[in-house]
């Protein structure tokens, strides 16, 4: 079941970065989200294409790329998103600084989660 809800989440990170892509030259904030989306996207596609067996699964890369949607998600993404920044260079929808208790509710959420046994292996052999 967490496997089921884990890789939902990840094809759905990986929809939302497609969605946020911008054409037009950005800088500041703009840029730094779109980068960070670009980042998640790629990093959703690694851990995705393992799951269907379209890349052979590889433990370090597996953990890199969920180490990188973990540092790019929850308040690290809502961040990215300050009142003001919609509009102009930036294809994001102002729909989300009208709901941003309703974008920010799964960055709560992952607050509320408890650490992954596998990091904190990880972290006391380092």
């Amino acid at each position: 079941m967490r496997r089921s809800i884990a890789f939902g989440a990840i094809l759905s990170l990986s929809s939302a970065a497609g969605f946020a892509a911008v054409h037009i030259p950005a800088d500041g904030i703009v840029a730094a989200r779109q980068a960070a989306m670009k980042e998640m996207a790629l990093a959703a596609k690694t851990i995705a294409g393992m799951f269907e067996d379209k890349l052979s699964y590889d433990a370090v890369v597996f953990k890199d790329a969920a180490e990188t949607i973990r540092r790019q998600s929850g308040d690290a993404l809502v961040t990215e998103f300050p009142p003001g920044s919609f509009g102009g260079r930036s294809d994001a929808s102002a729909e989300i600084d009208k709901s941003r208790a309703e974008f920010a509710a799964p960055a709560i959420l992952k607050n509320l989660l408890p650490p992954c046994p596998m990091r904190q292996t990880t972290l006391q052999t380092a």
